[in-house]
């Protein structure tokens, strides 16, 4: 069996995973009377995040793939350095379930 001169199809899932997350963006901003006041959004989500593997491929079917796919966590690495075989792994994460929570809190000028 030859070493394949493209990517093709899903490769094999070999990780899977999904969960809560979340991230936070703060601002402070002081008004014109001197009131402080402190805005807080916080953005929870599901991510999920899975890995496919190719087996038996050329170092260009690899790097023809990376540049196809710019935005893709593409990572090669030659294992049979005697045939010239390659390997690929491909993470792909995405991000689902949006909602958001807005809280402002302020004080009082010093």
């Amino acid at each position: 069996m030859g070493l394949e001169e493209t990517v093709t199809g899903d490769g094999v899932l070999i990780d899977s995973s999904s969960g809560p997350d979340s991230y936070v963006q703060t601002s402070t901003s002081t008004r014109q009377d001197g009131t402080t006041a402190t805005t807080t959004v916080t953005t929870y989500f599901t991510e999920t995040r899975t890995t496919n593997k190719w087996y038996g491929l050329t170092e260009s079917a690899v790097t023809g793939y990376q540049t196809a796919n710019p935005t893709k966590v593409a990572k090669g690495s030659l294992v049979y350095p005697v045939t010239g075989g390659w390997e690929m792994e491909v993470e792909t994460k995405t991000r689902t379930d949006f909602y958001v929570t807005v809280s402002v809190r302020t004080e009082p000028p010093a």
